[in-house]
């Protein structure tokens, strides 16, 4: 999941991992991002130009955009912004896709007998 979607429910006010006042997480709340424990909420780790080109790339992948008419219409700027995100959102899940397949390799060389180097 991509963190503009994770951090949906917070954005709409139904996040219950952390103090509101302080973005402290609670206990039992762990994010983690490339090995990095994140003791705050991870909204708090983005600077304002971020979460916006996250929202609006999450509001072109709903069919909505910014300005009217299509994507030609859309100011430079706005494209730049949502093609940005978008290509984030594919590196992180060709990642995915790469890690499952080394993990699913390893399983299958186990069972054969074979060993990884």
């Amino acid at each position: 999941m991509f963190l503009g979607e994770a951090c949906k429910p917070c954005r709409e006010g139904r996040c219950n991992e952390c103090d509101k006042a302080t973005g402290k997480l609670k206990t039992s709340a762990k994010f983690e991002i490339e090995g990095k424990v994140l003791t705050q909420c991870p909204l708090r780790y983005l600077a304002p130009n971020v979460m916006r080109a996250i929202n609006l790339h999450s509001h072109y992948k709903n069919g909505f955009l910014p300005h009217a008419g299509g994507v030609l219409n859309q100011p430079a700027r706005t494209m730049k912004q949502i093609e940005a995100v978008a290509s984030v959102e594919n590196d992180i899940e060709e990642n995915k896709t790469k890690n499952k397949a080394k993990k699913r390799q390893g399983k299958d060389s186990q069972h054969f007998g074979v060993k990884n180097k």
